[in-house]
């Protein structure tokens, strides 16, 4: 059997796109090749699933991104070539929001005369988009914050969130076994100014102290007064609070800034709507003096 396989499949099998093509390879490799001798060996048998999978949606949305891309990232970036650079990079399954972001550095390049090559202005869409985004919070895909808020389980990512885009951190010492959390989240954080302030003012800092997953290799602790490395979420987050704080209550609540200083005094549990908004609010009203 003939398998039809151009200079773009090479690319999409060399490269596989950082991803985009992992379900067609995993389609590929699923092959159960044969053992026993037959007119169908275990090579007819592979090219046969190599054609099939040419014919696959996912097969058809890889190829179209990779010829945009190589019609596109050496072109010179000029406005006023937009109209058809703007249907590359839609094939490229870039965003709105992206697309819009790229257009002005391609019309910063073009004001200025530099000449820019698309995969110049690709470098500096990325250094933009590193210097204002903050990273995915790890352990998301096993903890998550009530009502749909963002947030970071691991307090140095929270840190560098703060860091780059200059909002305090509010530090939630909460458990999953704890019954005054689950009721201080059903009933207080889920009133809507609430969820307001805590989605566009605060980085939330979600620390569970009774987690027993295995933190990250860079997120362990190691403890100087005894030398051992706290392994074990919870047990790291319990040891945060009693260093920082002195406490061992929760649920319990501390704003602080990126380097962890204490910005106002800590939020216990309360049935007090009224209070935690008081809280809240004047937290952003302490960081904001600074």
């Amino acid at each position: 059997m003939t398998c039809y396989y151009d200079s773009i499949d090479e690319q999409i099998f060399e490269n596989n796109l950082e991803g985009i093509v992992e379900e067609l390879i995993t389609l590929i490799k699923s092959v159960e090749l044969s053992n026993t001798p037959k007119e169908s060996g275990t090579l007819n048998e592979f090219l046969i699933q190599l054609n099939e999978g040419k014919k696959t949606e996912e097969y058809k949305k890889v190829r179209q991104i990779v010829t945009a891309k190589n019609e596109i990232e050496n072109k010179v970036a000029k406005l006023s070539n937009w109209k058809h650079d703007q249907q590359l990079l839609i094939q490229m399954n870039y965003s709105t929001d992206d697309i819009d972001a790229i257009k002005d550095i391609v019309a910063f390049s073009d004001s200025a005369d530099f000449n820019w090559t698309y995969n110049k202005v690709f470098e500096e869409w990325i250094e933009f988009y590193e210097s204002i985004y903050c990273q995915e919070a790890s352990y998301s895909e096993i903890l998550h914050m009530p009502h749909g808020l963002s947030a970071y389980y691991e307090l140095s990512e929270a840190y560098q969130c703060s860091k780059k885009i200059d909002f305090p951190i509010l530090m939630y010492f909460s458990g999953h076994g704890l019954v005054d959390c689950r009721e201080f989240e059903a009933n207080i954080m889920s009133d809507k100014e609430v969820l307001n302030i805590l989605n566009e003012e605060y980085i939330i800092s979600n620390l569970y102290v009774d987690d027993r997953t295995v933190a990250l290799p860079h997120h362990q602790l190691l403890v100087n007064e005894s030398r051992d490395t706290l392994k074990r979420i919870g047990e790291i987050n319990q040891y945060i609070q009693k260093q920082m704080f002195n406490e061992n209550v929760q649920p319990a609540f501390y704003i602080v800034d990126s380097l962890g200083k204490q910005i106002s005094k800590p939020f216990h549990y309360n049935k007090s709507k009224a209070l935690f908004k008081k809280f809240l609010k004047d937290g952003i009203k302490e960081y904001r003096k600074e």
